[in-house]
C-alpha cells in the first residue's frame, strides 16, 4: 500500500491540469487493478460481510474519483465508474446506510440513461 501513498504524495505535489497530473491517475488506476492490490482485497474478503464491504468501500471511494477524471479523455472509464458505483451501492446498503445508497442509485440512472445508454444510440 505503500506504492499507491507515494503515488497520492507524487499527485498532491503536481500542478493541476497538467499531463503529469494525467500520468499520475493513470498509475494509480493501475495500481489499484494490480494483482497485488487484488490479493490484499482477497485478504479483507476473507473476513465477514461487514469488514468485505468496509473494505470494498473504502477502494470504490478512491478509484470514482479517479475514473470520473480519467473519463475526460478516455469514455471506456465511464463504464469502469458505473460499475465500480454500482458496487458502491451494494456495499452501501451491507453497511446499512440507505440514504447514501440512495444518492448513488439516483447517479447511477442518470449515467446509465444520460451518458452510457446515449452512447450506444450514437454509435
Amino acid at each position: 500500500m505503500s506504492d499507491y501513498l507515494s503515488l497520492i504524495d507524487d499527485l498532491q505535489q503536481c500542478r493541476k491540469g497538467t499531463e503529469e497530473e494525467f500520468s499520475l491517475y493513470q498509475k494509480i488506476v493501475d495500481f489499484c487493478e494490480s494483482k497485488k492490490e487484488i490479493e490484499e482485497l482477497k485478504e479483507i474478503l476473507n473476513t465477514d460481510v461487514i469488514d468485505h464491504s468496509k473494505g470494498a468501500l473504502s477502494l470504490l471511494e478512491k478509484a470514482l474519483p479517479i475514473y470520473r477524471t480519467l473519463e475526460i479523455r478516455n469514455p471506456e472509464y465511464t463504464t469502469r465508474r458505473f460499475y465500480a458505483m454500482k458496487k458502491m451501492v451494494e456495499c452501501l446498503y451491507k453497511l446499512g446506510n440507505e440514504k447514501l445508497a440512495l444518492v448513488y442509485e439516483y447517479e447511477l440512472k442518470y449515467l446509465q440513461r444520460d451518458v452510457l445508454d446515449m452512447r450506444k444510440n450514437n454509435s
